[in-house]
C-alpha cells in the first residue's frame, strides 16, 4: 500500500484533499498529519512508503534542510514541495522529486501524484548490460551516468562502483528510450537527471555518491538549464 501524506503545519488538509480521486488501480491510504513531531513520527516507521506532499508558503532553511535530508535518505519516500515560486531552485537542490508553486489546484496535486507514480515506476525498472563475465541487470535508479572514454564506456553507479565496457555510447539510445530521467547532454556524457544532487562549481555531485564529476563551464550552463526544467 501507497501513502499520500498531506502535511501542513496547523491545518489539517484533509477537507480539501479528501474528495480528490487519485487512482482505481493503487491502494492508498490518505494521511494528513499537521505537526513537525507527528510527521517526522510517521516517516520514521519502517512501513512508511509513498509520497509527501508538504505545504508551506516560504519555507525556512530549517525546513529545506529537512526536506532535504529525508529526499536523500528516506528511498521509499519521495517529496514534493508546494510553496512560493521562489523556492523552486531550493526545491530543486534539496533533490525534492517535484515542485509545485502557489496558489495551488487539486488539478496540479494529481499531476503530482501521477509524476510521482511515473518516476517510481521508471526507476523500479532494470536496464541489461552484457559485459564478458556475462550478462548484468542493473537498476536504472542506481546508475549514475555513463561515460565514454576512448574505445570504452565507464558506467558509474551509486556507493561509487564503476563498470567498464567496450561498448560506443550511442549504442545505449534504448536506456533513453525506456527511462526518460536519462538524458545525452553531451557527445560524450550520458546522465541521469534524478540521481543530481547538485551542479556547482563546474562539478556535479550524485546522491549516495562521494564522487564528483568534473565538467566544463559550458556544460555546467546547459545542465543548470536542463536540470532547472527537470523534476
Amino acid at each position: 500500500m501507497l501513502n499520500l501524506i498531506f502535511y501542513k503545519e496547523r491545518e489539517s488538509l484533509k477537507p480539501k484533499i479528501a474528495d480528490i480521486h487519485f487512482s482505481t488501480r493503487k491502494r492508498l491510504k490518505l494521511l494528513f498529519p499537521t505537526h513537525p513531531l507527528e510527521l517526522e513520527t510517521l516517516i520514521q516507521k519502517k512501513e512508511t512508503r509513498g509520497l509527501l506532499c508538504y505545504f508551506v508558503p516560504d519555507p525556512s532553511n530549517e525546513q529545506i534542510s529537512w526536506l532535504k535530508y529525508h529526499s536523500q535518505y528516506d528511498p521509499d519516500l519521495k517529496i514534493a514541495l508546494f510553496a512560493n515560486e521562489q523556492f523552486s531552485l531550493k526545491a530543486w537542490q534539496a533533490g525534492l522529486i517535484h515542485f509545485e508553486p502557489y496558489p495551488i489546484m487539486s488539478s496540479r496535486i494529481i499531476f503530482t501524484f501521477r509524476k510521482f507514480c511515473k518516476q517510481t515506476e521508471e526507476l523500479g525498472s532494470s536496464y541489461s548490460v552484457r559485459s564478458p563475465e556475462g550478462v548484468f541487470n542493473l537498476k536504472t535508479r542506481d546508475i549514475h551516468y555513463i561515460h565514454a572514454a576512448g574505445n570504452y564506456t565507464l558506467i558509474h553507479m551509486r556507493d561509487d562502483k564503476t563498470m567498464v565496457l567496450t561498448r560506443q555510447l550511442g549504442t545505449y539510445a534504448d536506456l533513453l528510450e525506456t527511462a526518460p530521467m536519462f538524458e545525452r547532454v553531451h557527445r560524450s556524457l550520458i546522465l541521469n537527471k534524478s540521481a543530481v544532487r547538485e551542479c556547482r562549481d563546474q562539478k556535479l555531485h550524485f546522491f549516495h555518491s562521494r564522487k564528483p564529476l568534473a565538467i566544463s563551464a559550458a556544460l555546467e550552463s546547459k545542465l543548470k538549464k536542463i536540470l532547472s526544467f527537470y523534476g
